[in-house]
């Protein structure tokens, strides 16, 4: 199973105001780097991460640079960017999800329901997609270990 990890999973990890989320975040990301997890992200999310790093938390340039390039050489994790515009507009027409989040849910893998998008975004729950927040996640782990 792939998981497609979603911009708040990052940005989560990076602000770390929410003790629970920062630590679900924190095994997640480390389930990824260890092979324990197939992670794959978008390079939408990273322009996503990028605006809100310099809208809302005024992250400096430089810093913003730093995550993203951080992010991208995060081993275990690959990049996929193959939307299906015409299937997004449709769900963002359909259905009262954030376009971006009908962007992510159109990859052919998200939309077969192979890949898990991994989110806290309840918008995902109103497309016809899988989607789990980090815990779920992390307890499908657990039960899988030896």
């Amino acid at each position: 199973m792939n998981y497609l990890i979603d911009t708040n999973i990052f940005l989560r990890y990076l602000e770390a105001s929410d003790e629970k989320s920062y630590e679900e975040c924190l095994v997640l990301l480390r389930a990824l780097k260890e092979g324990k997890i197939n992670g794959v992200t978008s390079h939408l999310i990273l322009s996503e991460i990028y605006w809100t790093l310099k809208t809302y938390y005024k992250f400096p340039k430089s810093k913003r640079i730093e995550v993203l390039e951080n992010i991208y050489n995060l081993s275990g994790l690959n990049f996929v960017d193959g939307y299906n515009l015409v299937v997004a507009l449709k769900s963002h027409k359909e259905s009262k999800a954030k376009f971006i989040d009908c962007m992510l849910a159109s990859i052919p893998k998200v939309l077969s329901k192979e890949w898990v998008i991994v989110s806290y975004d309840k918008d995902f729950k109103k497309l016809p997609i899988i989607s789990k927040e980090p815990g779920e996640v992390i307890k499908l782990l657990v039960k899988s270990s030896p």
